[in-house]
């Protein structure tokens, strides 16, 4: 006999998008990382503690694990996670203590990105969609999202069949914005993942600076200067179409 797919809640979650796992004792967290995985094309399924997330991982296929070191008992999950079949990646979202500082969002042996707080949902999703190797890459290591191609190795952007240079910290505030797939992107996160800093000692007249200069290339070399638009006293987001 055929099992009704109707007992398991997270049956619509198993089709056709990626699903993220957030694991957080913090509701409002939890609320808005799942929110904005949903609205970005991620299925998030949540949970509130590490034996809620054990059980979920039984009754769901998972994609990428976001995990709120606030949670006890954080490394059980994190080692069974580990030890399902197939990589799957783990976000951490962690404090400011000296393993999690804001300069130290790298990959490391425990958790493939480390978000600190205050978390910016746009931070979390724009991290989960590069773990998930979302964006179409081609052999030489260019990603390619709508018109835009992005060589990283020699700070370009393609548009068609024309070639923009960019010095290399416009180009990692395009790759931020690229990243974000028409999400506005924050001051915060481009403090964070372009310069490394906490958002707290950053200029916004430093991010409209390169702003302003990205927009001069690109309407240059395009006749378009609607690329990036701004989201008044929220940040930036890119038009890739």
């Amino acid at each position: 006999m055929q099992p009704d797919l109707d007992d398991n809640p997270y049956t619509h979650m198993m089709i056709g998008m990626p699903t993220a796992l957030v694991v957080s004792p913090h509701a409002p967290t939890r609320d808005a990382l799942t929110a904005a995985l949903n609205g970005s094309g991620v299925a998030a399924v949540a949970a509130s503690e590490c034996d809620d997330a054990l059980r979920c991982l039984t009754s769901v296929r998972v994609d990428i694990v976001l995990l709120d070191t606030l949670c006890g008992d954080v490394q059980t999950l994190r080692r069974y996670v580990r030890a399902l079949s197939g990589p799957i990646p783990v976000l951490y979202v962690a404090g400011r203590d000296a393993a999690y500082s804001p300069v130290a969002l790298t990959p490391s042996a425990e958790a493939d990105a480390v978000i600190c707080r205050p978390v910016d949902p746009s931070e979390v999703v724009s991290a989960a969609k590069v773990a998930l190797g979302l964006g179409v890459h081609s052999g030489d290591g260019r990603v390619t999202i709508g018109r835009l191609t992005l060589d990283a190795d020699n700070n370009l952007v393609h548009v068609d069949e024309v070639e923009i240079r960019l010095t290399q910290t416009e180009f990692r505030i395009f790759r931020c914005l690229a990243e974000g797939e028409g999400d506005v992107v924050s001051n915060a996160v481009l403090f964070r993942r372009v310069w490394g800093i906490d958002p707290m000692s950053g200029s916004g007249d430093m991010v409209r600076a390169h702003i302003r200069n990205i927009r001069r290339k690109l309407a240059s070399a395009t006749g378009r200067d609607d690329w990036l638009l701004t989201a008044p006293r929220r940040g930036y987001r890119l038009v890739a179409g």
